[in-house]
């Protein structure tokens, strides 16, 4: 018969739970306890990783961004002296052709 009934333990505390369910339910509430712990810690690690990781993301971010603008200005060199290179050598043919004239 699983009669639930109201006990006293050894402190003289009244108990409706047997002894033995009252220490396990005990232990399981300790447990949870210890298992919230450790997970409220595993969080507050993730959370340090992610925002090492964003930093990270952002300094990347930033590097590939700054690397794209010297490309541009690069390209953009090369175009400028091949202009350059052009103009010379059209003022060449002019003065060439003052020279012989």
């Amino acid at each position: 018969n699983d009669e639930l009934g109201v006990t006293f333990d050894e402190f003289s505390k009244i108990r409706i739970l047997p002894s033995d369910q009252f220490e396990a339910s005990e232990n399981l509430k300790d447990e949870c306890k210890e298992f919230t712990h450790k997970i409220e810690d595993f969080n507050a690690i993730v959370q340090v990783f992610l925002e090492m990781l964003q930093a990270k993301a952002e300094q990347i971010e930033a590097e590939k961004l700054k690397a794209i603008g010297l490309r541009n200005r690069v390209e953009s060199e090369l175009e400028n002296r091949k202009a350059k290179r052009l103009q010379m050598q059209l003022l060449i043919k002019e003065r060439h052709a003052e020279l012989f004239r």
